[in-house]
């Protein structure tokens, strides 16, 4: 009975606080706390996988492109991507490599065949790649796009300005010789 009766005194007095500004309170901190481990967390797990890995680097990538990954990528990526420069190529895989982290993928262990066993899951990873590859290669065609057209414009405009209108600044003459000028023309 006492324990009824410790049950019900407990349940009014929980009733009651829910009710106050007190709950409000420790919401908001059990919120901020919250926030802040998910950051932690987050800082953590960037920091372990930079510890232990340092990634894929193109020239893993590009062996398991032309090697094991041939049968399951188009021909058009496998093309493009043996066209790109070791940097354009590391940019790429680095980019590539972030993507798939986001979508609970391991670039890793696609490259290191640890996706052999599961085939479903290997081949929405491929065709993630590839769907990612053309949206890659459309903004960095875009950029391109953009940055030549800003020189051409650039370069447009400055055929179009007078001589004096190109120089970034004049000569001023001095003082000195503007009143021995005018004292002169007098």
């Amino acid at each position: 009975m006492q324990l009824i009766l410790l049950l019900i005194i407990f349940g009014i007095f929980g009733y009651l606080i829910a009710g106050t500004d007190f709950s409000e309170r420790v919401d908001r901190a059990t919120d901020r706390a919250s926030v802040a481990s998910d950051n932690w967390v987050t800082r953590f797990r960037a920091w372990w996988r930079a510890l232990i890995s340092n990634g894929v680097t193109h020239e893993e990538f590009l062996a398991w492109v032309t090697g094991p990954g041939a049968d399951s990528l188009p021909d058009d990526f496998q093309e493009w991507y043996r066209g790109l420069t070791k940097v354009e190529g590391q940019a790429f895989v680095d980019a590539l490599s972030d993507y798939a982290d986001g979508l609970g993928y391991n670039l890793m262990q696609l490259v290191a065949g640890g996706l052999e066993q599961k085939p479903i899951m290997k081949q929405v990873f491929v065709e993630a790649i590839v769907v990612y590859s053309d949206a890659y290669r459309k903004a960095e065609d875009t950029h391109q796009n953009s940055e030549e057209e800003t020189q051409v414009d650039n370069a447009n405009v400055e055929s179009e300005m007078k001589p004096a209108q190109k120089s970034a600044s004049r000569r001023k003459r001095p003082k000195a010789a503007e009143s021995a000028e005018v004292a002169s023309a007098a």
